[in-house]
């Protein structure tokens, strides 16, 4: 996802996602920081290998946690996390 895509989304207080939207743009960042993992390993820049393999990690997160949201209707109590 390029910076401008991405930006076209935060830009926007207007604009919202459905989940599978927000999955979608989580899928494609966790994409590139992939790709830009391989770079660095390519490279032998181990310190920057490291940054991207974190972030993938933490896309990954948000899409395993994204499989567990429920859609929220007017009839469900809004239930804090502890």
């Amino acid at each position: 996802m390029t910076t401008a895509k991405l930006h076209e989304i935060l830009d926007n207080p207007q604009r919202k996602l459905t989940a599978e939207e927000l999955k979608e743009v989580i899928y494609q960042l966790r994409n590139d920081a992939f790709a830009e993992y391989g770079k660095a390993l390519d490279n032998e820049n181990l310190h920057i290998s490291q940054f991207y393999c974190g972030e993938n990690n933490a896309f990954q997160i948000c899409l395993d946690l994204l499989e567990h949201l429920e859609v929220a209707t007017d009839e469900t109590p809004d239930t804090p996390l502890h």
